[in-house]
């Protein structure tokens, strides 16, 4: 990255997206769905849905209660009143795991309150009002575990149609243990994405914020690991290389200490010259290549995945690869949160994730429209996108990203290295998620004079506080 220059169907697609059948075999199939279901547009199907954002279905759990949001709705108007009840279903979480393969702890039901059990859609609409979700810690709760949320709705009008996907929603509730909550009282978030080969991610630990007394940054991103080919195996692999390696290799030293303190550890992706790539493999190659990609989160305790289009190599002569595609580069990115859907799926709005295509007048090329990052199987991208990272100053496009909630955007990155300025105003002003900041390293030259400067920016626009840097430094050992 550091070269770069340059409700609809909203309905019940985060269930379809949790709910969905994979095979429980070691590497997961995606089947082919049957849509048809979803053709005969005079049925009425109910629905329940994130109130808020789908990004926020994934909740630490400190020593304070969460609260979350939810809302039920129907796919058309119907001139009666419907009601809804709802209920924690420890019948939906076993059927979800057996359709999965996946082996999720019920998050005990009395830790769960929900505002209400019944909500009521008035004649004339289509979504109800939001119902309150609140989360609780237990000691009962084994550190580290991920425990899933299975709401469950049934309606009691015999017009309202429900799918085993549309009835049931999760949230992926991650116990944190005895220790108050890193989150910041303004709620926003600093993505800090280092290039890995000249610095210790453990300098995040030494950026805090003097009044609040929590750490700057909330996730940090590996920048890079690569999506390779193989053509010995014609199989695609996660590349790593000679910095990103001993990081992972010694987790307990340079990750674990932060994800102790609370902060997310994210895996970047990116193209390495070669025909593998975000949006250049066919529907096959993309599930090999998030099953390997899982493999590896797994192995290393990873938090995420960061999707970067870069530096690819079209080679649609191979078999299983494919010239340039949004609906490739939406389907990678939809079967990365189908399989793993407790993690964080990043996306960099950026080529092959920033859809667009010339504008010809008398044969010649006069402009760029921009277009919709394409739905898979009717889910539409806002629904396996936690959250989307605009290209350094640039706003969220929202032609590519139609309906994204502000709370899972990202404009206005800060390249800290090249002091291409961030525009942290217009994300508190806008209301959104945060702010990704590029390179951080206080190892380059313009860490006094331009790196912590910008960070205090940062902290005093999104935060109202000032930046407190203990001084310490960490030499880089690869």
């Amino acid at each position: 990255m550091k070269h770069i220059i340059n409700s609809g169907l909203r309905i019940a697609a985060a269930i379809l997206l949790v709910a969905g059948a994979v095979s429980c075999a070691d590497d997961i199939k995606m089947p082919d769905e049957d849509q048809s279901k979803y053709d005969r547009v005079d049925t009425v199907y109910g629905y329940v849905q994130n109130a808020v954002s789908p990004a926020s279905r994934l909740v630490d759990l400190y020593t304070q209660d969460v609260e979350r949001a939810i809302e039920v709705g129907l796919t058309n108007t119907l001139d009666k009143i419907v009601t809804f009840e709802l209920a924690v279903s420890q019948t939906a979480l076993d059927e979800y795991n057996s359709r999965n393969g996946f082996d999720y702890e019920m998050f005990p039901s009395s830790l769960v309150s929900l505002e209400t059990s019944s909500i009521a859609i008035a004649p004339g609409y289509k979504v109800s009002e939001s119902i309150g979700v609140t989360l609780s810690p237990s000691a009962e709760l084994t550190v580290g575990t991920t425990y899933a949320v299975p709401i469950r709705i049934s309606p009691d009008a015999s017009e309202v149609e429900l799918t085993s996907e549309q009835r049931d929603y999760f949230f992926f509730v991650t116990a944190k243990g005895d220790r108050l909550s890193p989150a910041k009282n303004s709620g926003f978030l600093v993505v800090s994405c280092i290039e890995t080969g000249d610095v210790d991610p453990r300098i995040h630990l030494e950026l805090l914020l003097e009044n609040e007394g929590k750490l700057l940054t909330d996730v940090v991103i590996l920048f890079s690991a690569n999506c390779n080919y193989n053509e010995a195996t014609g199989q695609v692999y996660v590349h790593m290389n000679n910095s990103i390696t001993p990081i992972l290799n010694n987790r307990e030293k340079y990750l674990k200490p932060l994800q102790d303190a609370g902060i997310k550890v994210v895996l970047g992706i990116l193209g390495n010259h070669d025909p593998a790539g975000i949006g250049y493999m066919d529907d096959d190659t993309n599930i090999q290549f998030v099953n390997e990609l899982k493999r590896v989160i797994d192995t290393y305790e990873l938090d995420g995945v960061f999707w970067d289009d870069e530096y690819t190599a079209a080679n649609p002569e191979i078999p299983g690869f494919i010239e340039s595609s949004f609906e490739s580069a939406a389907h990678l990115l939809y079967t990365a949160k189908r399989l793993m859907p407790d993690k964080l799926n990043m996306a960099y709005q950026y080529q092959n994730l920033r859809p667009s295509e010339y504008i010809y007048v008398n044969g010649r090329p006069t402009g760029v429209q921009y277009l919709p990052l394409p739905a898979v199987n009717g889910i539409e991208p806002i629904n396996f996108i936690d959250f989307v990272i605009a290209d350094y100053g640039d706003a969220i496009n929202n032609t590519c990203y139609p309906n994204l909630p502000t709370k899972q955007g990202m404009p206005y990155s800060w390249e800290l290295n090249l002091a291409r300025t961030g525009n942290p105003s217009s994300v508190k002003s806008g209301d959104w998620a945060g702010i990704m900041v590029f390179a951080l390293s206080e190892h380059r030259d313009n860490w006094e004079s331009y790196q912590l400067p910008s960070l205090q920016t940062v902290a005093r626009t999104l935060f109202d506080d000032d930046l407190y840097y203990t001084g310490v430094s960490y030499e880089v050992e690869w």
